[in-house]
């Protein structure tokens, strides 16, 4: 999903038809299970194994630029990321199907895909773009991308990466002409392969036996009423979650004001919660208290308080997860006050510091079909306003005496040739190495 995915070599973009050609293997590999990994220059699983087919549309259609903030082309890093997402005690059965421009020549990538293929994993490619290359445009604005020295970005594809990966990872090539072709070559080449019947776990029939662990976990459920230090997030089916955190410690006042706080934050007294939790961060200054206070805030319809607790509950912890969590709950409160574009970032810095959060991901993707609704609306209110009629009459400039004009124009020119002067004393800067961001 890098940028160079853009170019328009094949019509109508690289990434409009590697969408498709997922679709279509989508519809025909019915009876497997399925997982997705985008990256660009760094790599993320989208989607773990599943046969939930369903899911794996909706993922595709999501994918864009957009979900990665380092661009790039981390073949390798996309290739390790696959590898994991299989059962390491599988040594067949396993597939990938690479489909890229290739832009770099990663030659780490091709060592990659022959470890995976000691550990059974057939990797494929398809090559999708042109060898002449391709401009890459900006979606929104349509100009032409351009690099540090102003030049036009040229995306060429990279033929000779995709074919000794696939070589290596005993796989198949296949450069695309059309998505029909390209479907049918990686269909031949997986329903070549030894293949077993796989049984989701949810299509599995249990038989009831609740009743001998309901007692154990009844037990449970009773001692981390009072004694608990782990954090919980509570899933909605629709809108997102916030995370609270309880904590137990004796003798200890500010934690006894956190444990106070959770029992009115759990009845729906969020204020009062909130004056524990401050009460728990006057005295000690950690991530539990702020993080809390946060959630009360949010939960009291303070918002922008909410945002500066959690923004002090990130600078109190070093642990990534306590970080990862507050910018969560961030993200989730920026979103329900309509400030899409915050979310994003907010979201965006979750994901840095916890690639695999399904939930902070599934929020980022509501958030930029949110925000690309919102710029087509605006698109078609400016299409809909009329324009004016006329424009406005302008004054004209006072008059200048002929003596005037003369003075005017004779300071202008000393002022040209005092600029002049001064940039030729000027030593010239070095143009520095243009960054490769697509």
């Amino acid at each position: 999903v890098s940028n160079s995915m853009l170019a328009e070599d094949i019509a109508p973009t690289r990434l409009d038809r590697a969408r498709q050609i997922m679709y279509l293997m989508v519809d025909r590999l019915t009876n497997h299970r399925i997982a997705i990994v985008v990256f660009a220059g760094k790599a993320y699983l989208q989607m773990p194994l599943t046969a939930d087919h369903t899911a794996a549309k909706m993922y595709i259609n999501a994918a864009g630029p957009e979900l990665v903030s380092v661009q790039g082309t981390a073949l390798k890093e996309a290739l390790n990321r696959s590898s994991q997402s299989f059962n390491t005690q599988d040594k067949k059965y396993k597939a990938v199907i690479l489909i890229t421009d290739g832009e770099d020549h990663d030659e780490d990538a091709v060592e990659e895909a022959e470890n995976m293929a000691k550990e059974g994993i057939v990797v494929n490619t398809i090559g999708i773009g042109s060898t002449k290359g391709s401009v890459i445009k900006n979606p929104e604005s349509g100009e032409v991308k351009l690099d540090a020295d102003g030049k036009p970005v040229v995306s060429v594809l990279n033929e000779k990466v995709l074919q000794e990966i696939a070589q290596a990872g005993n796989g198949t090539y296949h450069y695309y002409t059309q998505t029909a072709t390209a479907v049918q070559a990686m269909e031949e080449a997986i329903l070549q392969m030894e293949q077993r019947e796989i049984v989701e776990e949810s299509s599995k029939v249990y038989q009831s036996l609740y009743m001998y662990p309901l007692l154990a976990a009844l037990f449970l459920w009773l001692i981390e009423l009072f004694v608990s230090d782990k954090r919980k997030r509570l899933e909605m089916a629709l809108k997102p979650a916030l995370m609270l955190i309880l904590v137990f410690a004796f003798g200890s006042s500010s934690a006894q004001h956190l444990r106070e706080g959770n029992t009115l934050y759990n009845k729906g007294e969020f204020e009062k919660a909130a004056e524990q939790y401050k009460l728990a961060a006057d005295k000690k200054n950690d991530f539990a208290a702020h993080f809390n206070y946060g959630n009360a805030l949010y939960k009291s319809k303070q918002p922008d308080a909410a945002l500066n607790a959690y923004q002090t509950a990130i600078a109190q912890s070093a642990r990534p997860q306590d970080k990862a969590a507050a910018w969560y709950n961030s993200g989730v409160v920026l979103q329900q006050s309509g400030k899409v574009d915050e979310c994003i970032e907010a979201y965006k810095e979750a994901l840095k510091l916890a690639p695999d959060d399904a939930e902070a991901r599934h929020n980022l993707q509501k958030a930029l079909r949110e925000k690309q609704q919102q710029e087509q609306q605006s698109q078609q209110q400016q299409k809909q306003q009329p324009k004016p009629s006329q424009q406005q009459p302008t004054p004209s400039p006072a008059r200048l005496s002929k003596k005037e004009a003369e003075d005017k124009l004779r300071a202008l020119q000393q002022q040209e040739r005092n600029l002049q002067d001064k940039l030729k004393k000027q030593e010239p800067v070095p143009a520095s190495t243009p960054e490769k961001d697509w």
